[in-house]
């Protein structure tokens, strides 16, 4: 039992270290820093003005218990499980409780840390729009933390059921509805409905769990989800030799690679291609526009509706730099007959053109927010202007002083 234990003490440091020289090589060598400070400051003075502006009327428990009901709802659980424990930890399944154990809780407090940052975060809103005691804050939190709690074991159970689709889906009702009874804070009633609803889902979770085996490949799959996304975030910044993409043919949108063909438009299509298909940017894209377009129909106040334009484009583009050489191992890119500066031109032209879709969005839900057609006018004009600056200055520098 000591050795098991020592085992999982083991792979964690192992995982840190590996993360601590990653977060390290983040910091030293990009304006990751700075960007988050003026995001901070700026973010602060903004969240101010627009809590001025809310009216008795605003759902602010809507909104508290949709931002921190996602993460008490995601639960997964970091086993730090190997491919190679399929074969070698197996036999030894019925000896691992205190590893799994340990599994459990490491991940609980993880994830108990980022709530604590949402909390704290929303604290304004909530002592503005719900309840001006600290007492009422606390407490809520201490039920959330419960709800966590129910959702990371739950989600334990559920990796003996064979289709826990129907109990994720009840699991995540149930959760949103007891996190929004819990902030808004007159739904004690619904509350207590909603604590025997969940230790009723937990009993039939075990019944079903205790007839089944572990399936030891969902959670080496979770495992691995949760690597890459620290892979993926520390690629942005430095080469992550151990990322692994996923690719998704997204037939529909072939229409939009459909370019004319000659040695011009070789790495155009590529560059084109990877972006639709490859998660890791087409997910991050889709992502990052809708929810900037959410904040900005939220803040309506003009100023806070450009920052945050400018904030998210800026991030996108960032992330898509990683594009310029995500193409170079594959389909042996490097023997196409195409000069070097063909190649540049053609990812300079998918950037900007997809900074270019990005900015309209983002201007369009703006303009609506703020309910100016100067507006949008304005907001196309900096997203246009960043993009330019962007694109065409720091990008195409960095490319030609960098060759892939």
């Amino acid at each position: 039992m000591d050795k098991i234990e020592a085992l999982w003490n083991r792979r964690r440091s192992e995982y840190w270290k590996m993360a601590s020289r990653y977060w390290k090589l983040i910091t030293m060598n990009s304006g990751l820093t700075f960007v988050l400070y003026v995001i901070l400051i700026v973010g602060s003075i903004y969240y101010k003005k627009w809590l001025d502006t809310l009216t008795p009327s605003f759902p602010s428990a809507l909104l508290i218990a949709l931002a921190v009901g996602i993460f008490v709802i995601r639960s997964p659980i970091r086993t730090f499980i190997e491919s190679a424990d399929l074969v070698f930890l197996l036999p030894l399944e019925t000896q691992l409780e205190i590893y799994f154990k340990k599994s459990r809780l490491y991940s609980f407090q993880l994830q108990c840390v980022t709530i604590i940052v949402l909390l704290v975060l929303f604290s304004p809103l909530y002592f503005r729009m719900i309840n001006h005691s600290f007492l009422a804050l606390a407490a809520s939190a201490i039920l959330i933390f419960a709800a966590k709690w129910w959702n990371i074991d739950c989600k334990w159970q559920e990796q003996y059921i064979p289709q826990p689709f129907m109990i994720k889906l009840v699991r995540a009702v149930v959760s949103f509805g007891f996190v929004y009874a819990v902030v808004n804070g007159r739904l004690i009633f619904l509350v207590l409905i909603l604590i025997c609803v969940m230790a009723i889902i937990s009993l039939i979770s075990r019944r079903l769990a205790n007839q089944r085996l572990l399936k030891w490949d969902r959670l080496l799959e979770m495992e691995n989800k949760q690597l890459m996304i620290l892979y993926r975030f520390a690629n942005l910044f430095t080469d992550v030799p151990q990322l692994k993409g996923k690719v998704k043919p997204r037939f529909w949108l072939n229409a939009l690679t459909q370019f004319t063909y000659g040695q011009p438009s070789v790495f155009k299509m590529f560059y084109a291609k990877t972006f639709i298909r490859s998660h890791e940017y087409f997910g991050m894209f889709i992502r990052l526009t809708v929810a900037g377009m959410v904040i900005e129909l939220f803040l309506t106040n003009g100023y806070s509706t450009y920052f945050i334009l400018l904030a998210v484009m800026y991030i996108s583009a960032v992330q898509l730099l990683t594009l310029w050489r995500h193409i170079t191992p594959q389909a042996l890119a490097d023997l196409y007959p195409i000069h070097e500066q063909i190649k540049q031109q053609n990812y300079l032209q998918i950037l900007f053109s997809l900074l270019v879709i990005q900015g309209v969005l983002l201007s369009i839900a703006g303009a609506v927010a703020v309910g100016s057609f100067i507006s949008f006018i304005i907001l196309l004009i900096l997203s246009l202007a960043l993009n330019a600056v962007f694109t065409l200055g720091y990008v195409r520098a960095k490319i030609k002083s960098t060759p892939v």
